[in-house]
């Protein structure tokens, strides 16, 4: 199980494509379930070039096998359970955004904070993502605090079954947004 709002770097030009997804595949070829929230923000899709980067992002999770779901986070923030969540990885020194992953109920791995950084000198030179603090803990208070799981079902949290899906959905949480 694992939580991402730092989903951009699963895009196909991001750190983690192809190779972390390649070994996602393999681990479901060997019989792996593997479950990813990912957590989309309503002020991310603020167009349709950037709705279309999270269709990919979720498009190649699915391909590869991963059981995928998707929230918007500032629905989220409504929930106890988020709330809660949240609370215990601040105290864990998380500084803004909940990118972690729990293996096997044994082993959880989640990153406190991120930086970016030129590939260049010039201005112009493409800017990565690199996780500046990635902590991996088997301590069972942690496992059990920081447990995402209780999170798969929530109200708000929706199994990715296609684009059209996900753009109904955030056309009814732009609208409720708007209206409320």
């Amino acid at each position: 199980d694992s939580i991402l709002e730092r989903w951009k770097v699963w895009k196909r030009d991001g750190p983690l494509f192809p190779n972390y997804l390649m070994a996602s595949k393999f681990a479901i070829q060997r019989g792996i379930k593997i479950r990813r929230l990912f957590i989309l923000s309503k002020t991310q899709l603020y167009n349709e070039d950037k709705i279309v980067e999270a269709l990919q992002v979720l498009n190649d999770q699915k391909l590869v096998g991963v059981s995928v779901f998707f929230a918007f986070r500032e629905e989220l923030d409504q929930t106890l359970v988020f709330q809660r969540l949240v609370e215990e990885y601040k105290k864990q020194g998380v500084k803004n955004q909940i990118n972690s992953a729990l293996f096997d109920n044994e082993t959880l791995v989640f990153s406190r904070s991120y930086g970016e950084y030129s590939l260049g000198n010039e201005s112009t030179a493409p800017h990565i993502t690199m996780i500046n603090q990635l902590h991996i803990s088997w301590n069972e208070e942690h496992l059990r605090a920081l447990n995402p799981a209780a999170l798969f079902d929530i109200r708000g949290v929706t199994e990715y079954k296609g684009e059209r899906l996900l753009k109904a959905r955030l056309t009814r949480a732009t609208k409720k947004t708007h209206s409320g």
